[in-house]
C-alpha cells in the first residue's frame, strides 16, 4: 500500500503524458490538483475568457479608471497616485487610446494577505475587488487595480487586475522573481515599466493563454 501510494504521483504523471494528443483530455487530469492549489473552477474561467476578450475588441474606445498602486512593505501597505500616473502615461504611450483616468480615492478593500500560495492569492484579490466594483459602481468601462509586495527596497511580487463595470474579471496576472529576478527595484519606475510591457504584450494574446482551459496552461 505504501509502495503504490508512493507511486502515486508518478502513475499521473505518465498518465498525462499519454493523453498529452489530447489536451483538453490532458487538462481535465489535472483539474483537482489545479483547483487544490487555487485556480478557480472552469466555469469562472469561461468568463473570465469571455471578458478578456471583449476587453481586446472595446479597448480603444473604453474609459478606463486606474487606481492608486498598492505598496506592500513591512508594516505599512500605502496606496499611491504616482505610480498610477506612470502607468497611464506608459499605456498611452504603448498605443493604447482607451480614454484613461485616474481615480481620485483607492478602493475600499482590506489589507493583503500574499501567505505562500500567490496563485490562490491572486484570485481571492480578485474577487475583493470585484466584490468592491460591485457595490462602489465606479465610473469606467474597465478599472484597473495593481499592486506591488516589496521589501528592503526590492520587489517580490506583482499582481494586476482589469475588471469590467461588472465587476468581471476581464484580466488578472501575478509576477514574481522567478520572472523579474531578485534586483527589481521598487521606487524607481521598474515595477509601473514591467507592468506595462507585460500588459502590452498580453493584450495581443490569445484569451486561452491568459486563462487556461481548466487552469491548466
Amino acid at each position: 500500500m505504501r509502495t503504490a501510494a508512493r507511486n502515486l504521483p508518478r502513475i499521473l504523471l505518465l498518465a498525462g503524458l499519454t493523453l498529452l494528443p489530447l489536451r483538453a483530455g490532458t487538462n481535465i487530469l489535472f483539474y483537482p490538483f489545479a483547483r487544490a492549489f487555487g485556480s478557480p473552477p472552469e466555469s469562472e474561467l469561461v468568463n473570465c475568457r469571455k471578458a478578456f476578450t471583449r476587453l481586446q475588441t472595446q479597448l480603444g474606445t473604453s474609459r478606463i479608471l486606474i487606481q492608486p498602486v498598492l505598496f506592500v512593505g513591512s508594516p505599512r501597505a500605502t496606496w499611491r497616485d504616482r505610480p498610477a500616473r506612470e502607468l497611464r502615461r506608459g499605456l498611452k504611450e504603448g498605443g493604447i487610446q482607451a480614454r484613461f483616468e485616474i481615480a481620485g480615492a483607492a478602493p475600499e478593500v482590506h489589507r493583503p494577505q500574499l501567505g505562500h500560495n500567490q496563485l490562490r492569492y491572486l484570485w481571492q484579490r480578485s474577487r475583493d475587488y470585484s466584490e468592491w466594483v460591485r457595490s462602489a459602481k465606479p465610473p469606467g468601462d474597465y478599472i484597473l487595480f495593481a499592486e506591488v509586495f516589496a521589501h528592503d527596497g526590492k520587489v517580490g511580487a506583482i499582481h494586476v487586475f482589469i475588471l469590467d463595470s461588472s465587476g468581471q474579471v476581464a484580466y488578472c496576472r501575478l509576477f514574481n522573481s522567478h520572472q523579474f529576478g531578485p534586483d527589481l527595484l521598487a521606487d524607481d519606475g521598474a515595477p509601473e515599466h514591467w507592468i506595462v510591457s507585460h500588459l502590452l504584450k498580453d493584450l495581443q494574446r490569445e484569451s486561452t493563454e491568459l486563462f487556461p482551459p481548466y487552469g491548466i496552461g
